[in-house]
This record gives C-alpha cells, structure tokens and sequence, in this order.
C-alpha cells in the first residue's frame, strides 16, 4: 500500500517533466488491475487540493508511461474514459506503474465516480468530508480501491519527520522532546486508511516514525521552524549524520541535515 502513496507523490513530479510527450505514440492496451485512489496532496505551496489518482499495478520499462483517459465532473459525477497506456518520447526513471493524476476542486458531498475501458463499467460511491474522504466500490472489474478511506491534511497541521544515517533513534527522540514542550498538541491518523503525510524516512539506518501535530496559528510552525534551524546550529545534524523536516498542511517545508 505505500508503493500507491510513493507512487502519488513522484507522478506530481513527473508531470512536468513529461509535458512535451509526443502524442502520436500509439497506446498500449491496459493489462491487469488499475488503483484507484481520491486524496488530498499538493502541487505546490499553499492548501491541499484533493486528486483522482489512478495507477496499474502492472510495472512499464519507465516510471513516467501514462494511463491516457478522458476525464470530466459534471452534476455530481466523475467520469473517467481510459484509451490505453501512453509510453513517453523520453524514458524517465526507472520501472513503474502507469499512472494518471487530475487535480480537481471537489467540495464536500456526495459523488458517483465511473471509470470505463473496452466494455467494462467500474462504479464508486465518493463520500467527501470535512475530515476524510470514502471511497467505497459498487462495481469493480477491473480497478480495485487499496484504501477506503483517505485522511484530509487537518487545518494548522505539521508532520515531523526524522532519520539518521548511523541508525540511532537518539537524535529523533531529542528534537521530538522540543516539539512536545510548544504549544501544539500531538495526534495520530487512525491505523485504517491513506495518510496524506509521508509515515516516515526511507533509506536512513533509523527512519523514525513520523509524529503530528496540530497548531493554533502560522506563527506556531514558523516557532517550530527556527527551534529546529537552533537545533541545527548546537548539534549540526549534517555532520550527526541526521536528516529532519517539518512539513505544513499547506506544505510548507524545513529541512535540516544529511539528504540522501
């Protein structure tokens, strides 16, 4: 199920760099299952903006081929039309999923979402709240919905996120000891469903679990901010071997230490 949250994020990246993809390329058909995933993310700074992401689970020579689709919302329906598989003029990274993303502005509500390739007909119940977002199958031939429910980014909220190259988990704890004396209170996303944080590190000897918190105004996460460049400057994570961020719900970014 991470291989989907990884697979979001680096699409959104990819998106820019597979702009000029030549569109005579003939499609490939689509083999095996498509996920299906509604969630909140970002293009860039700012508020989060909820995506409909769709990716196979069938591996392509390249991380950036396409799912081709037509894509439409009108009166309470999401209508997807998939063509086949584009496969880019310029091969960029490694093996991967096809993948397509639509940022859309859905507000809160009720919506039927209906995905069709060749004869088949697949159908979803969408159900946005304030804090999550269901998605609940009616009908499925060939997609498939890993998550049913996806976590919205609370309001003035930041994740913590902490590795170390030597796989200490002391540094982690340390700086997480800060947090806790500022004026913000620590809460966890429920063990059910997609969580719009990264959970974590990836690569370091520790990867610490990523820690939340929520705040009462900007203000606080820039405090949070500068405890954390002060931190820096009394223990200098880069030579550490320590690598942490604070990330905003409305992705803003500090960053300290040894990047990987």
């Amino acid at each position: 199920m991470k291989k989907l949250k990884i697979g979001l994020l680096s699409v959104i990246a990819m998106m820019v760099l597979t702009c000029d993809r030549d569109l005579e390329n003939e499609l490939r058909p689509i083999e095996g299952t498509v996920q299906v995933l509604v969630a909140e993310t970002h293009m860039e700074v700012g508020p989060p903006m909820i995506v409909v992401h769709f990716e196979t689970q069938a591996r392509h020579p390249c991380s950036n081929f396409e799912i081709q689709n037509e894509f439409s919302i009108e009166s309470g329906m999401i209508i997807s039309d998939f063509e086949g598989i584009l496969e880019p003029s310029l091969c960029q990274g490694s093996q991967g999923p096809a993948t397509s993303t639509k940022f859309t502005d859905l507000q809160d509500g009720k919506y039927l979402l209906e995905i069709n390739y060749e004869e088949n007909t697949d159908l979803y119940n969408i159900t946005i709240a304030v804090d999550s977002i269901a998605i609940i199958a009616e009908e499925q031939s060939f997609t498939n919905n890993p998550f049913e429910v996806s976590w919205r980014f609370p309001k003035n909220s930041l994740a913590y996120l902490c590795g170390t190259v030597n796989g200490s988990q002391e540094p982690c704890d340390n700086f997480q000891a800060i947090l806790n004396e500022m004026n913000m209170e620590e809460f966890t996303f429920s063990d059910e469903g997609y969580t719009p944080y990264p959970d974590s590190t990836i690569g370091f000897g520790y990867n610490a679990p990523a820690a939340f918190y929520k705040y009462t105004s900007d203000t606080d996460f820039q405090e949070a901010s500068s405890k954390l460049l002060e931190y820096d400057e009394d223990v200098n994570a880069r030579e550490l071997g320590v690598v942490m961020f604070l990330i905003s719900w409305e992705f803003n970014e500090v960053s300290i230490g040894t990047q990987q």
